[in-house]
């Protein structure tokens, strides 16, 4: 009966709408019905492609700003780090020249020639280690830094070379201009089905207008912080999406305080 192709060709097209672009009509008649069909699948077969097509561009796009953000931190806080190093050989300091290139290695190893793009929270602490061992040398008893991670975090999976720039930003915006010394934390824990990381200071702080930008936007562009936060916020929600990022709280001549939120996931998991 000509009501069963019909009823066939409807059930086809709410499947369609609902998503399915795999489902096809198998009409076997060489009548108007069965053109019907055949041009039906065709239809849903280069929606199909077209769909496919438009998902792996998106894809590629966003792989390629993430190596692009990701090429622009290595460099930023490398130059930083060979600052220091002439520093120290000006001063002909020996001893601290061979720590820092100690673990200046190790930072190039686990970030700028690792093709690795995720590494574990065990991993990723090491890497601020070195990181705030270079420091260390450069501001001496100036710096003060506490890490408080939780064993239980350390095999989850993020991103490389997130935190540092956050802890970057803390020492050079946030303590660098405070007199006196000054005290950073790192602190990571589980909270449900999330990772949280903070990095706390208590330096000159952020003044509300900007912080109000900063939070609203994570529009960084005019500051001279640019390069750290707003590429960490835009890379995790580039991997995880708009639910996840940073958030900032902030005292002028108190200190300041990020908040990093990621999804808690292993290795080979995916959102």
């Amino acid at each position: 009966t000509v009501s069963q192709p019909i009823n066939e060709l409807v059930r086809c097209m709410r499947q369609v709408e609902a998503g399915d672009l795999e489902t096809r009509v198998e009409f076997s008649s060489s009548d108007e019905i069965g053109l019907l069909g055949k041009n039906f699948n065709k239809m849903v077969a280069r929606l199909n492609y077209l769909v496919t097509s438009i998902t792996e561009k998106q894809e590629r796009l966003k792989q390629a700003e993430i190596k692009a953000l990701q090429a622009q931190i290595n460099p930023h806080f490398l130059y930083n780090t060979l600052d220091t190093i002439k520093w120290l050989a000006k001063l002909n300091m020996v001893d601290e020249l061979k720590v820092i290139v100690v673990e200046l290695g190790k930072l190039l190893r686990s970030t700028i020639t690792s093709h690795k793009e995720m590494v574990t929270v065990a991993e990723s602490i090491a890497t601020i280690e070195s990181y705030i061992k270079i420091q260390k040398i450069r501001y001496r008893e100036r710096l003060q830094v506490t890490i408080m991670i939780s064993p239980d975090i350390y095999d989850y999976h993020l991103p490389k070379l997130l935190l540092q720039p956050i802890v970057e930003n803390a020492i050079i915006h946030g303590l660098e201009n405070k007199v006196g010394k000054g005290s950073l934390m790192i602190n990571g824990r589980r909270e449900d089905d999330k990772l949280i990381f903070e990095v706390i200071d208590d330096g000159v702080g952020i003044e509300a207008k900007k912080l109000a930008l900063i939070n609203a936007k994570k529009d960084l562009s005019s500051t001279s912080d640019s390069i750290g936060l707003q590429n960490v916020n835009r890379r995790i929600q580039l991997y995880y999406g708009p639910d996840y990022g940073l958030q900032l709280t902030s005292q002028p001549g108190s200190g300041t305080i990020v908040t990093l939120c990621l999804p808690l996931l292993y290795k080979g998991q995916v959102m």
